[in-house]
């Protein structure tokens, strides 16, 4: 559970990543999710980031106010709104990288020490973390 509560904690810390914009980490992470995906849609990001079409599109009026993403209609189907990163989204996109890339190198090493045996007892641990979560969310909301 402490890892939990810091997690949170940490969640609720704007941060600069280049733009002199603090940004909340599910802006930043949306940020992320749209540069790893140039293109990507509403849904697909909802997919990716594991929550509601609502969610992301209320993120995303926040990049969109500031500068950092902007949409692009598919010329075969109207309908369709393409995210892309735009200069300034793609500057929080690298120092959101610089910033993991400096905090995660320890955990980055650690797991890479670790052999296959070892790696696969962690990996199925997180998944049925994930799954007890999900079925908590799924069970309780």
């Amino acid at each position: 559970m402490r890892v939990v509560h810091k997690y949170r904690r940490l969640e609720s810390i704007p941060l600069d990543h280049g733009t002199g914009d603090r940004l909340f980490p599910v802006e930043t992470h949306t940020v992320e999710a749209i540069g790893n995906h140039p293109g990507t849609t509403v849904t697909l990001l909802a997919n990716t980031l594991g929550v509601t079409k609502g969610a992301v599109s209320q993120t995303l009026v926040k990049l969109l106010r500031k500068g950092l993403v902007e949409r692009r209609p598919d010329p075969e189907d109207a309908k369709t709104i393409h995210l892309h990163l735009t200069k300034q989204g793609k500057t929080v996109f690298t120092g959101h990288a610089k910033f993991h890339a400096r905090y995660d190198a320890e955990v980055v090493k650690a797991l890479l020490e670790l052999d296959d045996s070892k790696f696969m007892v962690l990996r199925r641990f997180m998944e049925l973390t994930e799954h007890t979560l999900d079925t908590y969310l799924r069970e309780l909301t």
